[in-house]
């Protein structure tokens, strides 16, 4: 319902809503896994938990991690971390 609204608000003032590039996001702990369906125009946004956006990579948890892990010093932070849990270095 809000999301019409918000639609509607957008064709008001003229602006446009990339509905292939819109994602929809649950901020939280990740316990709760709730699978929220969003349509808008007869189109289902999809849900991530995980998303891009200017450079920087957010996740559902408002963690630090994927986008460190994205960088090029994060990789190799990353896969240290990874090759000392899978062989106990």
């Amino acid at each position: 319902m809000e999301m019409n609204k918000l639609k509607q608000w957008f064709d008001i003032n003229k602006l446009s809503l990339n509905l292939k590039k819109t994602k929809i996001m649950l901020f939280g702990n990740g316990k709760v896994t709730t699978n929220v369906q969003v349509m808008i125009d007869n189109v289902y946004i999809e849900s991530v938990y995980e998303n891009k956006f200017l450079g920087v990579i957010l996740d559902h948890k408002i963690c630090w991690k994927p986008h460190i892990c994205e960088s090029k010093t994060g990789k190799e932070y990353c896969s240290s971390k990874k090759s000392k849990r899978h062989f106990g270095s």
